[in-house]
């Protein structure tokens, strides 16, 4: 293990505000068609805890299946990877790093149509994909959901994403 690895923190965290209420921010980031308007267009998924959603990233080579764990409308949504692939071409030693880390999103109200939302991605500072990870994490949180929220359209994974590695 590096020194770099080692002082880096347990958890990545993003801490943003937004200019909707925390129910809209909710149905963004927890339903299918949500996060189709800012993520990836490839994906398909349950609501239900329990529930299964699949996450595809198609010219990067990476995919990502999520077991929903906790789903309060309209503050939380927890997620535990059970499946995942880095493309063989991504330089990762573990392919599949992501399995067994948890994404949590937690939403504040914070009144007059603004809410909070405080991000979670257990574990991925002492991943290899961490430097892509974090720089796509920023990306699709702060500029593209921010984006789809704020004027109705994001900028969400294909071919033609801003931050999509070309191949």
């Amino acid at each position: 293990m590096t020194a770099d690895l080692i002082t880096r923190p347990a958890n990545f965290e993003l801490h943003l505000s937004f200019k909707v209420s925390a129910e809209r921010l909710f149905d963004a980031i927890a339903t299918e068609d949500g996060t189709k308007k800012w993520w990836t267009l490839s994906s398909r998924g349950s609501e239900a805890i329990g529930g299964l959603s699949s996450f595809y990233f198609t010219n990067a080579g990476f995919h990502a299946v999520m077991k929903i764990l906790q789903r309060e409308s309209p503050r939380l949504l927890e997620w535990e990877c059970i499946d995942s692939k880095h493309s063989e071409d991504s330089g990762n030693s573990n392919l599949h790093d992501w399995e067994g880390t948890r994404i949590r999103f937690e939403i504040r109200d914070l009144g007059k149509d603004r809410s909070q939302l405080d991000f979670t991605h257990t574990q991925l500072p002492q991943l290899e994909c961490y430097d892509d990870c974090r720089h796509g994490w920023n990306f699709f949180l702060n500029v593209s959901l921010r984006a789809y929220l704020e004027t109705g359209v994001g900028q969400p994974w294909d071919q033609s994403c801003p931050w999509a590695m070309t191949e």
